[in-house]
């Protein structure tokens, strides 16, 4: 077999419009934008608010930027890797609905974006394997808790 070449010829990104910042967030919970700040350095995140839409949408608009920045056809993609925490539904893969949603067919139709789900499923498995026989106990002294807070 021959050597197997891969490009990237772009990336596209999407983020919701809504921004929930720290001072929102404390006035919802007991918090400030200091204490978060000074102990995981998160200044806001971006929520999707509309309860019928998840990841599949916010893929399918990386996708459609992508598509518009780089000017590649649909027809030219084959593969699909979509790695989310918080997939539409456990089946079909968020990876196929994005596929869908924005005309790839060559990856439908070819490689099976639920193989490529297992695959990944089995590589984030290795991976917390790792960080678990590298995991330290660190009980309740709060200096250990901060100190891995700040790394996260």
């Amino acid at each position: 077999m021959g050597k197997i070449n891969a490009v990237i010829k772009g990336i596209g990104a999407y983020l919701p419009e809504y921004v929930l910042t720290n001072d929102e967030l404390s006035r919802m919970v007991d918090t400030s934008d200091e204490w978060i700040m000074s102990r995981i350095g998160i200044k806001e995140r971006r929520i999707l608010k509309d309860p019928n839409l998840g990841s599949s949408y916010m893929g399918t608009k990386a996708v459609e930027e992508l598509f518009a920045k780089t000017g590649v056809n649909p027809d030219e993609i084959e593969a699909v890797f979509c790695a989310t925490s918080t997939p539409d539904h456990l089946f079909p893969a968020t990876a196929a609905k994005i596929c869908n949603n924005v005309g790839i067919k060559n990856v439908t139709a070819g490689a099976n974006p639920m193989d490529l789900k297992r695959g990944i499923d089995k590589a984030v498995a290795k991976v917390v394997e790792g960080i678990r026989a590298q995991a330290k106990e660190v009980g309740d002294d709060f200096s250990k808790i901060e100190s891995v807070a700040r790394i996260s």
